[in-house]
């Protein structure tokens, strides 16, 4: 894909990098060329004064005398070598020699910028504004960076703006200025920015760098790939600059992963890691190591996941980078929740959340976020889960993070769909699928559709929802999403035992159930014990059933999953039912699941309903009616909904007539019917009416 293949010419003058802010990190760090920072500069300079008319007056640059420049470039060769006690000497005697220079304080302030001592590096450049003449170059670059750290962006803004117009094509100023654009969220503005400047300084492999990492941040995966990430590595392999193919190949890492393509991001951390190791770059196997861990996570591999994570925590400490720890230690929670240690998951993701808020960076708290809200919707507390989810959604409309804002939303209709609202479900699954096609992201489409036709089964469209998950499942497939075929094969296996389809229920589990295709997620892992517990009912093999079902129930002790708790009690009471064994009192510590819970709800206010109809309570019958019709209201069309109109008939009917009712005869039942493959209708009628035939036996 980033082929040396590609000519392209450049000039001795730009055979430099100058010093610029990390921005894909987010950290305040410098990377250094091998150049010495003093050639650097001079060539820099003369570059500039070639280009740049200045207006008098207005970010003149201050002279110093030959005394002084002869200290400075003392600095600037010891900030060169990386040598950090030489690099503190010489500044330190730079600023004895010549107290009354801003110069000093301002490579000062840089320092503890690095440092993230953020209350040093603020007093030291109060003292560079104060000591630098009004509106001169130190003035104003002080001045901005001072606004920076004191949150006040709009000042930054104006000061940054006037430097620029004094100099707008000075690289390293327009590079800084676009880190600070970025931190605002301003992702257009900063990619004008490059763009005008890539003009001028064409063969800078930075501003391709940084141009493909903001494509990336706004969903512009393709143009970040084929074009700006490829020029930029074209340029650093000329260069031999290995620190910049590292980074670009971390980038096109990045960009991998967040079309889903997680198999392909693989090779390009681990050649990011490997150049890194080579040249000893912490900070950068710190970066690669945190990201190779988590994205070998997303294709399963646990454990060589928490390994590259945890030397990225180690690497991290050394380098004292908060932003980097927050963000490792958001991708162990995610793996503690993939193992099913949601409770461990959940404080990894309040640590990162803390870190975050503490640090300010509103992309990065989306993450955390969004983290926050599903954990809380796995755990079933749905309060929480929507106070978190609400906040993300916030801040991922503030940073037009229109990928946050695709998961955000997906959640929130996982969420609506558990509480019954199946309008709003369906209006957040399609915005969701909408917006990823135009984003070209391929497998936030295909989770969204594919929800799509869950709720169409949810609503006994079983052979429209057969069929588009059919797809769904092989698209998954070829495009190596695993997590999310094997999610969809596990709704189909349900829609199939929902609609009597068993033999096909029973070829997908055979399917689940190979080495191959098992499950490392454990909460897929899970549901698919429960599917198979429903599938021995179906054949009814209740011993099998029985026993599967202890076994998963135990393993929900130790692991909770509350909706599966909740779906396990029921499910353990139809084998009651169908063993003549008397069912169970609902819990008390599933009262309040079960108003989260409405699909859930409704099966057992259904179950419990009927058993009434056996018993001839129709005082009983009125009561569960009474719970149940107004959730009905608000899960449309839900594909049960026959069974409710069998007992508002039951209740409406004399004793006489009600024995000749059956579940099959409601109309609901025919429209469900016809959704339903012909040779499979006689099964599910039998299924049906047998709870009735039953009661007439009895």
């Amino acid at each position: 894909m980033l082929s040396n293949n590609v000519e392209i010419a450049f000039e001795l003058t730009d055979l430099r990098q100058p010093l610029q802010p990390l921005l894909w990190s987010g950290r305040k760090t410098v990377m250094l060329d091998a150049i010495s920072g003093a050639v650097a500069k001079q060539m820099n300079s003369m570059l500039s004064a070639l280009q740049t008319s200045e207006t008098p007056g207005v970010a003149t640059s201050s002279s110093l005398s030959a005394e002084a420049q002869l200290f400075y470039q003392r600095v600037l060769l010891a900030r060169a070598a990386e040598n950090q006690n030489d690099y503190l000497l010489a500044l330190q005697q730079f600023q004895q020699q010549f107290p009354q220079l801003a110069t000093g304080y301002l490579l000062a302030a840089e320092w503890h910028e690095q440092q993230q001592d953020w209350l040093q590096a603020e007093a030291a450049y109060a003292e560079a504004v104060q000591r630098s003449v009004t509106n001169s170059y130190d003035y104003l670059l002080s001045n901005a960076r001072l606004a920076v750290l004191q949150q006040r962006p709009a000042q930054a803004d104006i000061h940054y703006k006037l430097l620029l117009d004094a100099k707008p094509f000075d690289t390293a100023l327009t590079m800084e200025y676009v880190g600070f654009l970025t931190m605002q969220s301003r992702f257009a503005d900063a990619t004008q920015q490059l763009k005008q400047l890539s003009q001028v300084d064409k063969t800078n492999p930075d501003i391709f760098l940084q141009l493909g990492k903001l494509a990336i941040r706004t969903g512009d995966i393709n143009r970040a790939v084929d074009e700006y990430l490829l020029q930029a590595q074209v340029l650093f392999s000329r260069l031999k600059h290995k620190p910049g193919q590292a980074d670009t190949l971390n980038a096109v890492g990045v960009a991998m992963q967040r079309q889903g393509k997680f198999a392909e991001a693989i090779p390009y951390y681990q050649q990011s890691l490997n150049l890194f190791e080579l040249i000893t770059d912490v900070s950068g196997m710190a970066k690669a190591s945190s990201n190779l861990g988590f994205v070998l996570f997303l294709t399963g591999d646990f454990i060589q996941s928490n390994e590259y994570l945890q030397q990225a925590l180690q690497h991290y400490k050394q380098l004292d980078d908060r932003y980097g720890l927050a963000v490792t230690t958001d991708y162990l929670g995610l793996l503690e929740e993939e193992k099913g240690e949601y409770r461990e998951a959940l404080r990894y993701f309040n640590d990162a959340f803390s870190m975050r808020t503490q640090l300010d960076d509103s992309w990065e708290l989306t993450d955390s976020l969004i983290n926050l809200g599903y954990i809380y919707f796995v755990l079933s507390e749905f309060d929480q889960s929507q106070v978190y989810l609400k906040q993300a959604e916030q801040t991922a409309v503030a940073n037009n993070d229109a990928l946050s804002l695709i998961k955000v939303r997906q959640i929130l209709a996982q969420l609506k769909i558990q509480q019954g609202e199946w309008a709003q479900a369906f209006r957040l699954f399609k915005t969701s699928s909408d917006d990823a096609v135009s984003l070209d992201l391929t497998e936030e489409r295909l989770i969204a559709d594919a929800f799509l036709a869950k709720l169409a089964g949810l609503q006994g469209n079983f052979m429209q929802a057969e069929q588009q998950l059919t797809i769904f499942i092989e698209q998954a497939r070829s495009e190596q999403y695993t997590k999310a075929a094997i999610e969809f094969r596990l709704w189909l296996i349900e829609l199939y035992q929902l609609s009597a389809q068993y033999d096909k229920a029973d070829e997908q589990l055979t399917l689940l159930t190979a080495p191959s295709l098992y499950p490392s997620n454990n909460e897929q892992r899970q549901t698919l014990k429960l599917l198979i517990v429903q599938q021995h009912l179906a054949e009814n093999q209740i011993d099998a059933a029985r026993q599967q079902l202890q076994q998963l129930q135990h393993q929900l002790q130790l692991q909770p999953l509350p909706r599966l708790e909740l779906k396990s009690f029921i499910v353990e009471q139809y084998i009651n039912v169908m063993s003549g064994l008397p069912v169970a009192t609902l819990p008390a510590t599933f009262e309040l699941l079960m108003r989260n819970h409405v699909p859930e709800r409704l099966l057992w206010l259904e179950l419990q309903a009927m058993l009434a109809v056996q018993d001839g309570n129709k005082e009983l019958v009125g009561q569960l009616l009474n719970q149940a019709l107004p959730l009905l209201r608000r899960a449309t069309s839900y594909w049960r909904s026959f069974a409710f109109e069998f007992l508002q008939q039951y209740f409406r009917l004399t004793t006489d007539e009600a024995k000749l009712a059956m579940p099959s005869d409601m109309a609901e039942f025919q429209r469900l019917l016809q959704h339903i493959p012909a040779q499979y209708r006689d099964a599910i009628i039998s299924r049906e009416n047998a709870i009735v035939i039953n009661a007439d036996d009895q």
